[in-house]
């Protein structure tokens, strides 16, 4: 992680949020390479989602960036 980076970029780079119905759900981004998951660890509530399809999101749950340890985001709905 470069310092001064838009943090909207490194999250694009690193996992995906989507909306689907009234639910939202995040993973990890996808890799070029045979489009298998990636390993960039990041974690939802202390847990990594590496590997996982999807995983749902709910109101507070934190969202820690891959190689950046003090980067928590709080997820909201508003």
């Amino acid at each position: 992680f470069e310092l001064g980076k838009n943090p909207n970029e490194v999250s694009s780079e690193q996992f995906t949020i989507w909306r689907e119905d009234s639910h939202y759900f995040i993973e990890d981004r996808i890799t070029s390479v045979q489009k298998r998951p990636s390993t960039n660890g990041t974690k939802v509530n202390g847990e990594t989602i590496t590997d996982q399809i999807k995983q749902e999101l709910h109101h507070d749950d934190k969202i820690e960036f891959a190689r950046i340890p003090e980067c928590v985001a709080t997820f909201q709905i508003k």
